[in-house]
């Protein structure tokens, strides 16, 4: 029951209790369920200062409460619906579970406000500051939180779906599980915000303000988030999936495993951003900046690349053939533009612009590398090494693969590579079993490759092997009879013969 005398002071008009309030500071009024229409609440109340008072048993639905001081009040499970409360002071308010539905609350100050579970369905909030406010698990749904001033607001598992949030100022507001799909935040400020497992699906963020926050395994799929700023947020395994992205900035941003499907990221900001096993497929990066970003594993199928900026980028293992990769820029933007057209093959072609290094690397590979094939049993293998040793005394870089070992990889292609990289080739065919398939997958396939072939006298050549011998690259084939006596004549049996022949095929300019 509500304290006699308080209620008395109450019916005496504003005046009277405002002046007992001031006198009476320590007090904290007791109106519990006291009857208040002797005193036209709902017309007058805005004149009282009720500070600390609990109006929660009262009904003030449609209530006339503009400009009215309610900082402290209790209004739990109050019925504020239609209620006008625009200008209202509602600092440290008790609004939890209250009704207000479609209430007016522009421009009113609930900072700090207990508003959990509240029912703010279609409310007004245009305006209104909400610092510190506690909102968890509240309904506002398509209510209008326009121009807001709400830093570190708590919106936990909050529904907003639908809601106007346009222009509102939430930085480091706590949004965790909160519902906003079909929101409106277009200009927000959500600068630091926990977004984490928020759905925000068909949500419009366009020009928000979306730097540092959280928002991995966020569902955006269908948002506007078009030169929204996204710099350093969390995106790891968000779903981005059908988004408009163009010009958005995402730079330094985590989206390790994001769901990008279909996403439209024309001329956005992926500068070191690290995109390692998102999914890509049939994504639009025209002109985007991929500057230092990391790609592994990245699926990119039929991912559109044209004109997208690449330098410094890293591609490792990725997924799937893009859609196009026309004019891909290799130099930095200060720099005249480069482009190429292959994703992999950018870094290497601007390390070998860049680096003389990498560019002295590859001549010394071509003019001293020498692939030696051969069977890798001790027998075998001790003549292996020993020519090996050999080519190293004159200055060559020997190249040694082993088919006895299991390979990961396909042999013939690793040959083939090898091969491609190499001055000549020295295949000792003694015992031959492997061999056979790879000379069949290089001879015939590389003209200004000069092969020489050597065989122990013990064995004699392999059938197929005469098929060879009429390639003009293909020198006659050297029987020796032990590895000293190969390694004495060498030079003159071998090296000179295989040097004069690649000389032929490959003069120099």
């Amino acid at each position: 029951m509500a304290n006699p005398k308080h209620l008395d002071q109450l019916k005496k008009g504003p005046e009277a209790w405002n002046q007992w309030r001031k006198d009476h500071k320590t007090v904290v009024p007791d109106l519990r369920n006291a009857d208040l229409t002797e005193i036209n609440l709902f017309t007058e109340l805005e004149k009282f200062n009720v500070v600390y008072a609990d109006l929660s048993p009262f009904n003030l639905s449609k209530a006339n409460l503009r400009g009215a001081d309610l900082s402290g009040v209790k209004l739990s499970g109050a019925k504020l619906a239609e209620a006008d409360l625009s200008g209202t002071k509602l600092y440290e308010t008790d609004l939890r579970e209250a009704n207000l539905k479609r209430a007016l609350l522009k421009k009113a100050d609930l900072s700090l406000a207990r508003l959990e579970k509240a029912n703010l369905a279609e409310a007004d909030l245009t305006g209104a500051e909400l610092h510190e406010a506690r909102l968890k698990k509240a309904n506002l749904k398509n209510a209008k939180l326009i121009a807001i001033e709400a830093d570190n607001i708590d919106l936990r598992e909050a529904n907003l779906c639908g809601a106007d949030l346009t222009n509102a100022k939430m930085m480091d507001a706590n949004c965790h599980a909160a519902k906003l799909s079909k929101a409106n935040l277009s200009g927000a400020d959500l600068l630091g915000a926990n977004l984490l497992d928020a759905d925000l699906s068909e949500a419009d963020l366009s020009g928000a303000d979306l730097s540092q926050t959280a928002l991995h395994k966020s569902n955006l799929h269908k948002a506007n988030l078009s030169k929204a700023k996204l710099k350093n947020a969390g995106l790891i395994k968000a779903n981005l999936s059908d988004t408009n992205c163009e010009e958005a900035d995402f730079s330094y941003a985590p989206m390790g495993k994001a769901d990008l499907r279909n996403c439209n990221l024309k001329g956005a900001n992926l500068s070191v951003t690290n995109l390692s096993e998102a999914n890509l497929t049939n994504a639009d990066l025209g002109a985007a900046n991929l500057s230092n970003a990391i790609l592994v594993k990245t699926n990119m199928s039929g991912t559109n690349l044209e004109n997208a900026s690449i330098y410094g980028i890293s591609v490792w293992d990725i997924v799937g053939d893009p859609q196009s990769q026309r004019d891909l820029v290799i130099t930095p933007a200060d720099q005249p533009e480069i482009t190429v057209d292959e994703l992999e093959l950018a870094q290497f072609i601007y390390l070998l612009l860049n680096n003389s290094k990498i560019r002295n690397a590859i001549d010394t590979i071509t003019s001293k590398a020498v692939l030696i094939l051969g069977r890798f049993y001790k027998e075998r293998k001790d003549v292996l090494d020993a020519l090996r040793n050999e080519l190293r005394t004159r200055n060559y870089i020997p190249i040694l693969f082993d088919f006895e070992k299991p390979a990961s990889k396909d042999l013939t292609e690793s040959v083939m590579t090898l091969a491609q990289m190499s001055r000549f080739i020295i295949a000792d065919i003694t015992d031959a079993k492997s061999i056979p398939q790879e000379l069949s997958h290089i001879i015939p396939f590389n003209p200004s490759l000069p092969v020489a072939a050597i065989i122990s006298r013990e064995f004699r050549p392999y059938a197929m092997y005469e098929h060879f011998e009429r390639y003009p690259w293909v020198l006659p084939l050297f029987e020796y009879k032990t590895k000293k006596q190969l390694l004495g004549v060498l030079k003159e049996k071998v090296i000179d013969p295989v040097e004069q022949k690649a000389n032929e095929l490959r003069p120099d300019p």
